[in-house]
């Protein structure tokens, strides 16, 4: 893994009940294997918040009490905040799985083999995620990342191969 630093694993969107829990917004699947978190408060960087307990939720949402996370007060201090654990903390994915953070800068290729540009960023969307491609020219190319546009990901020689998607 050639990131190194803090990625997002999910969000905290509110508190829940009057004990100090949070509902949690997971991005992965393997969140209960991780004793400590950390949130980025404004003006102050990270903070570490050591879990008390996970609770399941039903699909990614969990039920989260942080040691010293109290009451409902609190907990609504952590509301919206993204939570994240440092690159070399994630479990190592399955064969053919990847991070999406793993795939930024990879060059990207049409199916003729031309280069289209760089990945830039991952873009969610409420449908699915999005590459941003970025040409040398600067210009933005959006490929949705479905079966049907990402032909082939190769992580050994950082390259992505696309269906460019028709311009209508």
């Amino acid at each position: 893994m050639k990131y190194k630093g803090p990625i997002v694993i999910g969000k905290i969107s509110r508190p829940f009940g009057y004990k100090g829990e949070v509902k949690f917004i997971s991005e992965i699947s393997e969140f209960r294997k991780f004793r400590t978190l950390r949130v980025q408060l404004p003006k102050l960087g990270y903070k570490k918040l050591e879990v008390e307990y996970f609770k399941p939720a039903g699909g990614h949402t969990l039920i989260i009490k942080f040691v010293g996370i109290d009451s409902e007060e609190l907990a609504g201090q952590l509301r919206g905040l993204d939570v994240y654990v440092e690159a070399d903390e994630l479990p190592p994915p399955e064969e053919e799985e990847f991070y999406f953070f793993e795939l930024i800068d990879f060059d990207v290729y049409d199916e003729r083999g031309s280069l289209i540009g760089k990945l830039d960023y991952i873009q969610s969307t409420p449908a699915h995620e999005i590459f941003v491609v970025k040409s040398k020219e600067g210009k933005e190319l959006l490929i949705p990342v479905v079966k049907e546009f990402v032909r082939k990901i190769d992580k050994e020689a950082e390259r992505i191969i696309v269906k460019v998607p028709d311009e209508g």
